[in-house]
């Protein structure tokens, strides 16, 4: 195995976890940043807020890294013991050892993560592909997941076209214009993103190989949404752009059993930094439910 799959370089890698690192800056809380060991080598963490209160785990879209919670983390740590996962194998500070190509590897390797943790069941919000992720799991898992938040879940229906391929002309093509162009293509107001984490975002285009993720996410069946047995909540902005919002949460309501969902007016799917005050209002409120 190369020294890094992920990375085009050493240069690279250096660059783009410097952008990390300046967003990082954004979090208006203290946190602990550390490694994890897993069979599929290792994880970084991003830990804040109380360790006695219940956990909270969170995962990021994809290309963008546990950094993306920026508005969400100080929040949700005054609740929760929030861990921040990044994503082996995808642009983040994780290191893995070995390639991970199918659903059920990702299963083992939470499966993992949650062990060293200590952690037997927790609360789960998870963003785009780590939304499908978090969906996945709690499929696979359901006596760990007490509590499902899915933000914008990527795959949740059939995934637009267009999207697809603009995301990989940013890989192919790389251009700063092109990556800026595609990123503001996601928001409804390109404003509402940083610039720190959107130059971090636009680095994970230029800097990260095409293929470090060997995975294709698959559209969940009837029968499987029929089976979460967890209460979920689905948050998808008004104008959507990698699927039809109104599709995503009539599907949910179709199906789901302990369902609620909303469409988010003025949003598209970076909907968490585009109204990060309504965003981390509906995850409170949903997690402190009894």
């Amino acid at each position: 195995m190369p020294k890094s799959f992920v990375f085009k370089s050493d240069k690279a890698e250096a660059e783009y976890k410097a952008a990390y690192d300046a967003t990082l800056t954004l979090f208006k809380v203290e946190f602990e940043s550390s490694f994890i060991e897993t069979s599929f080598g290792k994880t970084h963490i991003i830990a804040c807020g109380n360790k006695d209160a219940e956990p909270l785990i969170l995962l990021h879209g994809m290309n963008v890294s546990s950094t993306m919670w920026y508005p969400q983390i100080e929040v949700l740590s005054r609740e929760f013991r929030v861990f921040a996962i990044d994503i082996i194998s995808d642009s983040n500070k994780s290191v893995p050892s070995k390639r991970i190509s199918k659903k059920h590897e990702y299963m083992v390797w939470l499966d993992e993560v949650l062990d060293k943790l200590e952690i037997k069941s927790a609360y789960f919000t998870g963003h785009s592909f780590g939304g499908w992720m978090s969906l996945s799991y709690a499929l696979h898992a359901p006596d760990r997941v007490k509590k499902l938040a899915l933000c914008a879940p990527g795959w949740f229906v059939g995934m637009s076209l267009i999207f697809c391929l603009r995301a990989l002309l940013c890989v192919l093509f790389y251009s700063r214009s092109r990556a800026l162009n595609f990123i503001a293509w996601t928001a409804v107001d390109f404003s509402k993103p940083d610039e720190k984490f959107v130059e971090q975002f636009s680095l994970s285009f230029r800097n990260m190989k095409l293929d470090k993720l060997r995975i294709m996410p698959t559209v969940p069946k009837d029968e499987e949404l029929k089976k979460l047995s967890q209460p979920t909540l689905l948050l998808v902005g008004e104008s959507e752009v990698i699927y039809e919002g109104r599709k995503a949460v009539d599907r949910a309501k179709r199906l789901i059993p302990n369902i609620k969902a909303e469409l988010i007016p003025q949003t598209s799917h970076c909907l968490t930094m585009e109204n990060a005050e309504r965003i981390n209002e509906e995850l409170l409120n949903f997690f402190m439910q009894k």
